[in-house]
C-alpha cells in the first residue's frame, strides 16, 4: 500500500477564534486520500535566543521532529503590520537554528492567509516568500490561497456591520452550533432592540427561519452553489415589538411568516426582482401602505 503524503499545517495565529487556524482546519476535510493534514500549534512557544538553540525547549524540539517527518508544509498565516506576526516568524527561527540543523531547507510549502483587508495577506505572504529563499524551502507559486472580503458595495457593508450597534444586534446566521449558513449572512432588526426577550426572538426562532430558508434556497437551486464563497447576503427583519411580550404569539407562524418572506426575498434578489420596468409600470397603481389615506382623490 503507498504511503500517504504527511502535510504539516501551521497557523501563524495564537487567537482562539483566528481566521486563520480556521482556514486549515477546513483545509483538513480537503486534502485527497492519499495525503494526510496534521496540524502544529505554536501555542506556548518561548522565544528565540541563540543561546539555547543547542537545548532548546521540548515544544521547538517537537516541532523540528515534526517538520522533518513531513513531506510538506502548508502555513496559513495573518499579516500584521506589512508582514508575518512575530509567533510565526519564531517559529521559523527556531527551526532553521542552530547553524547547520535548517529543518526547513529543501521542503515543498504552500502558503495561504485570511484577513478582514482587502488584500488578504498578500503582503505577509510575498515576505514569507522572501524568507523561503534563505531557508532554501521550495513554495508553491501557484494557487495563491488570499481570503479578503467580498468585492462591491455589499461586501463593504457587510465588513462594517462585524461591530455592534446598541440596539441593533448583529448575527451571522446560523442553523446551530457551527452550522453557519452559505454563503456568509448577516442579520439584523429595522427597529431599535429595548428588551432581552425581542432579541430571544430575533436569534431564536427568526434566525432558524432565517437559516432554514436559505439552506432550501441552495437546494432548489435559487441559490447557485458555485457562486457560495463569492456572495454574502445582510437580511434586514421586521418584527413588531409587541410580539417579544405577546401571551398569544404563535412561534410556529412567526417561523412560517419569515421562512416564506426571506425565500421570496432572496428569489427575487437573484431574479433582479422587481425590475427597472416593473417599477415605471406599476408607479401609479402600488403605493406604500403608510399612504393610505394621505392623499385623498
Amino acid at each position: 500500500m503507498k504511503k500517504p503524503i504527511r502535510i504539516l499545517g501551521i497557523a501563524g495565529s495564537l487567537r482562539k477564534n483566528s481566521y486563520n487556524r480556521s482556514a486549515l482546519r477546513a483545509a483538513q476535510g480537503l486534502v485527497p486520500e492519499d495525503a494526510i493534514l496534521d496540524i502544529f500549534e505554536l501555542d506556548g512557544m518561548t522565544l528565540f535566543s541563540e543561546d539555547n538553540e543547542r537545548e532548546p525547549p521540548a515544544k521547538v524540539v517537537e516541532i523540528k521532529r515534526r517538520i522533518r517527518e513531513a513531506d510538506a508544509i502548508l502555513i496559513v498565516t495573518p499579516e500584521y503590520n506589512y508582514s508575518i506576526p512575530g509567533v510565526l516568524k519564531n517559529a521559523i527561527d527556531w527551526a532553521s537554528r542552530p547553524y547547520g540543523d535548517n529543518v526547513w531547507a529543501d521542503k515543498p510549502a504552500a502558503i495561504m492567509g485570511a484577513s478582514i483587508g482587502k488584500l488578504g495577506t498578500a503582503r505577509a505572504q510575498y515576505h514569507l516568500r522572501q524568507v523561503f529563499v534563505f531557508l532554501n524551502v521550495h513554495p508553491l507559486n501557484h494557487p495563491e490561497v488570499m481570503i479578503g472580503n467580498v468585492k462591491g458595495p455589499v461586501g463593504h457593508a457587510f465588513a462594517s456591520m462585524a461591530g455592534q450597534v446598541a440596539g441593533h444586534p448583529r448575527m451571522f446566521v446560523i442553523r446551530d452550533l457551527n452550522q453557519q449558513v452559505r454563503p456568509a449572512t448577516m442579520m439584523t432588526t429595522k427597529m431599535t432592540v429595548k428588551s432581552e426577550d425581542y432579541v430571544e426572538l430575533l436569534g431564536g426562532v427568526v434566525q432558524a427561519a432565517t437559516g432554514d430558508a436559505i439552506v432550501d434556497c441552495i437546494a432548489e437551486g435559487i441559490l447557485p452553489k458555485d457562486q457560495l464563497n463569492e456572495l454574502c447576503m445582510i437580511i434586514m427583519v421586521w418584527l413588531d415589538p409587541r410580539c417579544a411580550t405577546h401571551a398569544e404569539l404563535d412561534k410556529k407562524d412567526l417561523y412560517r411568516t419569515n421562512y416564506e418572506a426571506t425565500k421570496l426575498a432572496i428569489s427575487r434578489a437573484m431574479k433582479g426582482e422587481p425590475t427597472a420596468d416593473e417599477l415605471i409600470a406599476n408607479r401609479k397603481s402600488v403605493q406604500h401602505y403608510a399612504l393610505e389615506g394621505v392623499f385623498e382623490d
